[in-house]
């Protein structure tokens, strides 16, 4: 299973992340294969706010930086 995690540390708080974390519940909910979406501590990129973490099994993970709401559901529907 895909993880997703989004940092919800003060600067990506500052920039949204709670707005994205909402975006992608609800754009989990509407497909088949469901994505574990979980808040996570600062990723230590702030300067790069927001910042997520893609897991996937048995590859390396990845960090994404200046993550938007259209970039979030991009992400979700290629996993």
């Amino acid at each position: 299973m895909v993880t997703l995690k989004i940092c919800t540390g003060r600067t990506c708080s500052d920039h949204g992340s709670k707005y994205l974390f909402d975006r992608a519940e609800a754009e989990n909910c509407s497909r088949k294969t469901l994505v574990k979406i979980e808040p996570c501590a600062c990723l230590g990129r702030c300067e790069q706010a927001i910042n997520i973490k893609v897991e996937r099994p048995n590859r390396d993970p990845q960090i994404l930086n200046k993550i938007t709401g259209p970039q979030l559901a991009k992400i979700i529907q290629q996993t």
